[in-house]
């Protein structure tokens, strides 16, 4: 498998992801959706944070036996902005009141974990959406150490020429 690869499964897992959320939100929003913590809900929710976390080891081990150019190496950095994004939007959904200041009746509500993947990846600091509760507290800081090893060692490693 090559890095390309791995960034074209990673976008169409993010764009599918999206594109679903959108219209879950929007059927439940208008009370036609499957029923929340249901079943069929926990079931796809395992298996988005099941296959992100698979593409996030499946980087990292691809990347450190091969040198990745900078522009792959940019994407992947926004990939896990999105897919931690993913993650804590999925959170928030089945149990409510693990992030503040997020309604997640609220189609703006994915941009909310958007922006709090950004403030934390970055380690920016959080401003209005932070975590509330000691599991995304630690999913946070997975996120933040993730991000440094991604500085330090992909980008050293790609900037290195022989």
């Amino acid at each position: 498998m090559s890095a390309d690869s791995i960034l074209i499964i990673s976008i169409l897992l993010i764009l599918v992801y999206y594109l679903l959320s959108y219209a879950f939100i929007t059927q439940h929003q208008k009370g036609k959706a499957f029923r929340r913590n249901g079943s069929l809900d926990k079931g796809s929710s395992i298996f988005w944070i099941v296959a992100s976390i698979i593409l996030i080891i499946t980087f990292f081990t691809f990347a450190s036996s091969n040198k990745l150019t900078i522009f792959q190496l940019g994407c992947f950095y926004l990939l896990f902005i999105f897919m931690f994004a993913m993650i804590y939007g999925i959170a928030e959904w089945h149990k409510e009141g693990v992030l503040e200041n997020v309604d997640s009746s609220q189609k703006v509500s994915e941009l909310k974990y958007l922006i709090m993947s950004i403030q934390t990846q970055t380690s920016l600091g959080y401003t209005t959406i932070r975590p509330k509760n000691v599991y995304v507290e630690l999913l946070c800081c997975i996120q933040v150490l993730l991000g440094f090893i991604f500085y330090v060692f992909f980008i050293s490693k790609a900037l290195s020429k022989p």
